[in-house]
């Protein structure tokens, strides 16, 4: 039988992706992958009904990777969020969160054996946002769906 810590090492983040996209989480939002902003892409780009938009980073091992990548980008979105593995070991689950809650971050886990996602911690609403970056990216969207 494979160990947790190989069985999360087997699964490819493009998996996570796409486990995430499956998920029934999303009933009313679009979902995109790989947006271009800056000069690197953001993971997943949610755009929901309201017209706010969220980055979301993904990471197998290195969850504080994630925190970096989509701080990166925070003048071009509403929110915030990464999706990492569910820690085994509940002090790792609670520096993540503790984190990410004092950053304003969203988390979503992905327990490693069945790939279910889990929302585990809503976002806070950026107020820093770049009204003409986050347009862009908008625009882009827009043009992705033609």
């Amino acid at each position: 039988m494979m160990t947790i810590t190989k069985l999360k090492k087997s699964i490819s983040e493009q998996s996570m992706v796409d486990s995430f996209l499956k998920s029934s989480h999303f009933r009313t939002s679009l979902l995109y992958t790989e947006v271009p902003v800056f000069s690197r892409c953001v993971d997943v780009v949610l755009l929901n009904n309201k017209n706010q938009i969220s980055a979301i980073e993904f990471k197998r091992e290195k969850w504080r990777e994630a925190i970096d990548q989509v701080m990166r980008v925070a003048t071009s979105f509403d929110y915030l969020e990464i999706c990492v593995f569910k820690p085994q070991h509940e002090e790792l689950r609670k520096d993540i969160l503790s984190t990410c809650s004092f950053m304003g971050i969203g988390v979503y886990f992905i327990n490693p054996t069945n790939m279910k996602v889990s929302k585990v911690l809503k976002p806070q609403k950026n107020k820093n946002v770049w009204k003409i970056q986050k347009k862009s990216v908008i625009d882009y969207l827009g043009d992705k769906n033609q």
